[in-house]
């Protein structure tokens, strides 16, 4: 039932704009914190397969986004994946994003977020959770979704080329995995 309700809501348009965006970005910063990081640490080994650089940054604690000096100019965006978007650790960081002109793609279950007018892309599911997270399975599963029909997006930009990044990473895979286990001199 969730995957139906989520798939009839979903924002094809907004998820379109958001795979673009990622695609022209050479460097993709994942912000999130608890199940969402999980959710974007899967997103950004997704996004590694296909040659993408992505980093998962969580939203809570020590971590702070600095300012990072880009000498190389690359193109760089930012995904913010939260289940309220409301947290002041969260406002504070997309604040600084920016201030830094990193495009912002905000994926979240509040429609009256005072940050979706600033985001570049704003990407709302159903929320049908509360702050006492008695029932997140629904919102994991609605999250993960989300990203990996981002992915998906993503991938179909350049399908041919990622088939063929895929294959090497997995080889590339298989032939570390054979060397760590001492079956390959």
């Amino acid at each position: 039932q969730t995957l139906m309700e989520v798939y009839s809501m979903l924002d094809l348009e907004a998820l379109g704009r958001a795979a673009a965006l990622v695609d022209q970005s050479d460097m993709v910063y994942l912000y999130g914190r608890g199940e969402s990081l999980m959710a974007l640490n899967y997103f950004a080994a997704d996004l590694r397969r296909i040659g993408k650089i992505s980093k998962t940054e969580p939203l809570d604690g020590f971590n702070r986004i600095f300012h990072y000096e880009n000498q190389k100019k690359l193109t760089q965006c930012a995904v913010l994946l939260s289940q309220f978007a409301n947290n002041r650790m969260l406002i504070q960081n997309f604040r600084v994003l920016k201030e830094q002109d990193i495009p912002i793609i905000m994926i979240h279950g509040n429609p009256e977020n005072i940050l979706l007018k600033q985001a570049a892309v704003s990407i709302c599911f159903h929320n049908g959770e509360t702050n006492s997270k008695f029932g997140s399975f629904s919102s994991r599963v609605v999250k993960q979704y989300i990203l990996d029909v981002l992915y998906a997006m993503i991938f179909s930009l350049h399908y041919e080329k990622n088939v063929e990044r895929v294959h090497r990473y997995a080889e590339t895979v298989e032939k570390w995995n054979r060397y760590v286990h001492g079956i390959e001199r």
